[in-house]
């Protein structure tokens, strides 16, 4: 766990706060005392203008609901794959062709290093993060 000092420059207020996983470079959160959009960038705080913060939110919940949409597919792709094996199962030996890999089968619910690779090369074509979201 990551701890951070954060002091709001709009009423002073100073929060304490724990990270799991990596500090990143960038984080947004709101001020516990006059809800004030804050951003915390290189270990400086600054107030965000409330249609800037908007703006990032939307963008945000976009990129979210692709993630999710992403991850109920996969799920949808796990469950049938596991309906198909248990069929399988069921017939009889004789009847059954090669059992197909299970790397196959179980790589559905992972991500791989080729989708990697393609979202670097989204990354690097792309002018700007909206136009990186917008492909998504």
């Amino acid at each position: 766990m990551e701890e951070m000092h954060i002091k709001c420059p709009c009423c002073g207020n100073e929060m304490e706060v724990s990270v799991c996983g990596k500090k990143s470079a960038l984080m947004l959160c709101v001020c516990g005392r006059c809800k004030a959009p804050l951003m915390m960038m290189d270990g400086d705080v600054f107030e965000l203008d409330r249609e800037e913060f908007q703006s990032l939110r939307k963008r945000l919940s976009r990129v979210v609901d692709v993630l999710r949409e992403s991850v109920e597919l996969r799920r949808e792709t796990l469950s049938l794959t596991e309906h198909l094996r248990e069929l399988q199962n069921s017939v009889p030996s004789e009847n059954r062709e090669a059992p197909a890999s299970e790397d196959v089968a179980l790589r559905s619910d992972k991500i791989t290093q080729e989708d990697v690779d393609n979202l670097q090369i989204d990354l690097e074509t792309c002018k700007d993060v909206s136009e990186f979201i917008d492909r998504m």
